[in-house]
């Protein structure tokens, strides 16, 4: 049987991954505080567990114990804000726990199929046991439908069969998804309302489609970002929103990022510089441009950086100039960046993160993002990345 808490943490994963924010201890003046987790394998004496807990990109190694004899164990480790911690066996199968220190938890479970564990200890950690449960039930379900229509494949009957399939499939599926609507609205407060929003049936299969049901992100959203402003987990489901917002209105424009057809004219920006001078991209008409937009937060923006330090010293004296538009939301993370990074060029920001006017004004669905602008301020290129910005710019000042 597959792990739907699996799919869902590694989903999760993913997500933190590709927006590059690195996690890590957020809340720095919390308090640290212990918890422990102790219990009893039945067929466990003399084998390994393992407590890992979820990185921003994999799962990180926290401490490995060997089972006594009469099948008991006991971890003890802390923390200073709520994280996500998998109990782990030799075969790989775990058990999903979410704790925020001071807990002192119960497991019981057969080391040799953890499907039917008990937790005590942690009602959250109960709550996710249940959804799990669910989920699996629909797991179950759809691998059963996907056998039937493989072996019918040779059938007189097979179409008739395959559209009753597709009818339970999507029995199966609007059932979980009312159960993980609930069970979201349920615990909107709670970071484990995220593994019912990215809950998946299968590889790229979630139970939640992002676009047809923004609203659902939206309303957890709104809650998780009020209750854990700083907590990596809950950044990313606010930048994911973001993002999926900004899709959506490119595809209602009938536009995407970086198709600005070649020689098109880019709309204006007038926007304030980290001293507060409003910089217009326009006053740098007659020098070709480098339209980037980037954050602090974005790991594959500061990537790109050096690059463009390289050919901004290779080429500033040539007429080449960069006009730096950043989303981030605080004047002391966006000009730490800068300062990191050595962008000795133009900077501009209004702070308001994937609210800001130039996500709809550009359609930007993603970050980095730029364009190369001609001495008229039209599109000469688009999302030029590592080499392709050198070569491009040599091209053009060899002229």
């Amino acid at each position: 049987m597959r792990s739907s808490l699996l799919l869902s943490l590694i989903t999760i994963i993913t997500l933190l991954f590709s927006c590059g924010n690195k996690g890590g201890d957020i809340n720095s003046n919390g308090k640290t505080k212990k918890f422990v987790i102790e219990g009893k394998f039945e067929n466990g004496a003399g084998r390994t567990l393992y407590l890992q807990k979820i990185g921003p990109e994999n799962f990180i190694p926290l401490d490995t114990v060997i089972i006594e004899k009469n099948g008991s164990f006991s971890f003890k480790e802390s923390t200073t804000v709520p994280e996500f911690f998998i109990l782990k066996t030799e075969e790989g199968p775990f058990i999903n726990l979410i704790l925020y220190g001071s807990e002192k938890v119960k497991i019981e479970a057969d080391y040799n199929d953890l499907r039917n564990y008990t937790v005590e200890g942690s009602v959250e950690s109960e709550k996710i046991r249940a959804l799990a449960t669910e989920t699996n039930k629909a797991i179950t379900g759809i691998d059963k439908i996907n056998i039937i229509v493989r072996d019918s494949a040779a059938s007189p009957n097979y179409v008739a069969i395959r559209m009753k399939c597709n009818d339970e499939y999507n029995l199966l599926l609007a059932g979980l998804k009312d159960y993980s609507q609930t069970f979201i609205q349920g615990n909107s407060t709670s970071i484990i309302s995220l593994l019912a929003l990215y809950g998946q049936v299968g590889p790229q299969m979630m139970v939640f489609n992002p676009v047809k049901d923004l609203s659902v992100f939206e309303k957890a959203d709104s809650t998780l970002f009020i209750a854990y402003p700083d907590l990596p987990l809950v950044q990313n489901l606010h930048q994911y929103v973001g993002i999926i917002k900004a899709q959506i209105v490119a595809q209602q424009q009938q536009a995407a990022p970086g198709t600005m057809p070649v020689g098109t004219q880019v709309p204006d920006i007038s926007l304030p510089s980290p001293d507060g001078k409003i910089i217009k991209l326009s006053s740098l008409r007659g020098k070709v441009v480098l339209l980037d937009f980037w954050a602090s937060w974005c790991q594959p923006c500061r990537r790109e950086n050096p690059t463009l330090v390289e050919n901004y010293g290779k080429y500033n004296q040539k007429g080449f100039e960069i006009y730096q538009v950043s989303l981030d939301r605080t004047r002391e993370d966006w000009v730490n960046g800068i300062n990191q990074d050595g962008l000795n060029w133009t900077h501009v920001s209004e702070l308001k993160y994937w609210e800001s006017a130039v996500v709809k004004q550009f359609g930007i669905q993603g970050i980095p993002m730029n364009y190369l602008l001609d001495k008229d301020g039209k599109v000469i290129a688009s999302n030029l990345r590592g080499p392709a910005l050198g070569e491009k710019l040599e091209e053009l000042f060899k002229k």
